[in-house]
């Protein structure tokens, strides 16, 4: 992905840490036991508002912890099926 801001910079996940760092965040690149039992016990519906209302560079979808969570998602989502998956859309919306 191209970054239009800073186009030296071509991946999102380089931004991210940028912006984690200028936050005073620390980027997590190794995932520990909680944070992936946190990922495991979320429901579908609750991911796709996290992503969907995250701040950007948060540290859920930066480095090991995001593959694993869109990963999670994913899996979620095939198990949820279309019909479930566009409910739980329409019933968080897009704004806040």
């Amino acid at each position: 992905m191209i970054c239009r801001i800073a186009p030296r910079l071509a991946r999102a996940d380089e931004m991210a840490m940028i912006y984690a760092v200028a936050r005073g965040q620390e980027r997590r690149t190794m995932m520990d036991k909680d944070t992936k039992k946190a990922i495991d016990q979320r429901g579908y519906r609750d991911m796709l508002e996290k992503v969907r209302f995250a701040e950007p560079g948060s540290l859920w979808f930066v480095g090991e912890t995001g593959e694993y969570f869109m990963a999670v998602m994913r899996r979620k989502r095939e198990e949820l099926g279309n019909a479930a998956h566009v409910a739980s859309s329409k019933s968080i919306g897009w704004e806040r």
